[in-house]
């Protein structure tokens, strides 16, 4: 886990460990760890459990770029948002050991999306997992299933738009209301 917290306001999102408020190690910080672990204990990949890794483009190029210069030879998985990431972004991380990027899908129906104030559209999301291919990375979308106000159809629509943006992996979840 290299930063926490979210400052987006997505209502299925527990922050009552993380919070709001973004606090991230630095680019040197991250990479001296993912030294440690490849030099030490040999290990070979690396899960990145950021709520948001590609949150601050300037982060994500730096630890990319310290990774470069440092001939790291480790991969990589993170998660990131479909309006944080472009081509050239991946590309550099594809190139610093990224091999697997995790989206926030959760629907493919704008109406949804609003609902759960997701605050991204269904087009940031094809532009993403295309920008994602085309980098060479494969990747994973996350969709809940049966929000408020979803029909059967809206849910079929959901998963037919997972096989259109042609995610490799997909993890689908139900929504379950708790309070608060």
């Amino acid at each position: 886990i290299t930063s926490r917290g979210c400052p987006f306001r997505c209502s299925f999102c527990d922050k009552s460990v993380s919070g709001s408020r973004w606090r991230a190690r630095s680019p040197v910080d991250v990479v001296d760890e993912m030294e440690e672990m490849k030099l030490r204990y040999g290990i070979g990949f690396i899960n990145f459990y950021d709520d948001n890794f590609t949150l601050q483009r300037s982060r994500v190029v730096g630890i990319c770029e310290e990774l470069l210069r440092r001939g790291l030879d480790i991969e990589w998985k993170c998660e990131g948002r479909v309006d944080g990431v472009d081509t050239e972004l991946l590309r550099l991380m594809r190139s610093a050991g990224c091999r697997v990027v995790a989206y926030g899908v959760e629907s493919g129906k704008r109406e949804t999306l609003a609902m759960l104030r997701k605050d991204i559209t269904v087009e940031q999301t094809i532009a993403a997992f295309s920008a994602t291919r085309e980098a060479g990375l494969r990747s994973l979308a996350y969709l809940i299933l049966g929000s408020p106000g979803e029909s059967e159809a809206d849910v079929l629509h959901t998963i037919r738009f997972c096989r259109e943006i042609g995610a490799d992996y997909a993890q689908f979840s139900t929504l379950d209301a708790m309070p608060g």
